[in-house]
């Protein structure tokens, strides 16, 4: 089984990302879907499904914390290079959220899973590239179009633990639990 756990975006900021990247959908991206936008916190990868309830248990266990984010413009992953991600940049409530991410990935290394070498970031995947093809003219466009989002500070709803199946058509997401945020 392959899971992870994420900060779920409320519609309004997710339909915002959707179109303010629609001018960068001409690029060669594997492009999110928006329903399925979202910041993981935590990402296990193949996880023994036989330890399932008792991840699910210690999470239910976790403090949450009201966080209010904002967007702050449009990135990629590697910061430098050739670009493999495209990213809506977060901030805000990002230590908070740093936290609560360093808690689930202690959680994960109970149960043999590798904390991730490199630092938390806070960010929201929108699309990862399919080919090199066009990724300068794309680096060019990432900061004109990410100055057009919405700074407008927003609450954040709730953590999920997403099982995730991959299928032909791209990542399939299934809620296994849902938390919501105090606000």
């Amino acid at each position: 089984m392959r899971c992870f756990a994420a900060l779920e975006l409320p519609a309004p900021v997710r339909r915002h990302l959707a179109r303010t990247i629609e001018p960068l959908r001409r690029f060669p991206l594997r492009w999110v879907p928006e329903d399925q936008l979202h910041l993981t916190l935590w990402f296990a990868g193949e996880f023994d499904p036989s330890h399932r309830d008792e991840l699910l248990a210690m999470v239910r266990d976790v403090e949450l914390p009201a966080v209010e984010l904002q967007l702050a413009g449009l990135s990629h992953f590697p910061p430098k290079g050739m670009p493999r991600v495209v990213h809506a940049a977060v901030g805000g409530d990002v230590e908070p959220v740093a936290d609560l991410a360093d808690q689930l990935t202690a959680i994960g290394e109970r149960f043999d899973v590798p904390r991730e070498r490199r630092s938390f970031v806070a960010h929201v995947t929108l699309g990862r590239l399919k080919s090199p093809f066009g990724a300068l003219a794309l680096l060019d466009q990432l900061e004109q179009v990410g100055a057009t989002l919405n700074p407008k500070p927003f609450a954040v709803p709730a953590l999920v633990v997403y099982e995730s199946r991959l299928m032909p058509t791209g990542p399939l997401h299934r809620p296994l639990l849902q938390r919501a945020l105090p606000q």
